[in-house]
């Protein structure tokens, strides 16, 4: 069982031992995941090939302590 963060932080990826260090799409993907705290990052493969990545990101708003209803 690994002992790496669920889910990989940027740092993570790009220092894992079995991936090509510096590679444009691992770093790509751990920009994508730099600073992300509610969401998710989706990565898009056709014909065995990364074409997309996708991030979507949650903002939680706190409900206004005044309401203005009418």
């Amino acid at each position: 069982m690994s002992s790496r963060p669920f889910p990989p932080n940027a740092a993570s990826l790009e220092q894992d031992e079995g991936a090509a260090t510096g590679s444009p799409l691992l770093r790509e993907i751990a920009r994508q995941l730099d600073g992300l705290k509610f969401g998710s990052v989706e990565i898009v493969v056709h014909e065995g090939r990364v074409t997309q990545i996708e991030r979507r990101e949650k903002v939680r708003v706190a409900p206004s302590s005044s309401s203005s209803r009418d």
